[in-house]
């Protein structure tokens, strides 16, 4: 049981620290997204389609929802 409490004290605390150089919303200034580093922060329109693509699209339920 220690062992979990120490566990989950160490990611509050690095999700904390890795918070503090994100980008900030000009309505939720204590709101970090993403750095700029991100992967998330990358243009993705110029990047080739994967060979799957439509079979993940499919498996989505692009009518659903």
């Amino acid at each position: 049981m220690k062992g979990r409490a120490a566990a989950i004290l160490a990611v509050l605390a690095l999700a904390g620290a890795s918070g503090s150089s994100g980008l900030r919303l000009p309505t939720a200034p204590r709101c970090p997204v993403f750095p700029k580093t991100n992967a998330w922060n990358r243009r993705v329109d110029k990047l080739p389609v994967a060979s799957d693509s439509a079979a993940v699209i499919a498996s989505i339920g692009t009518g659903t929802g």
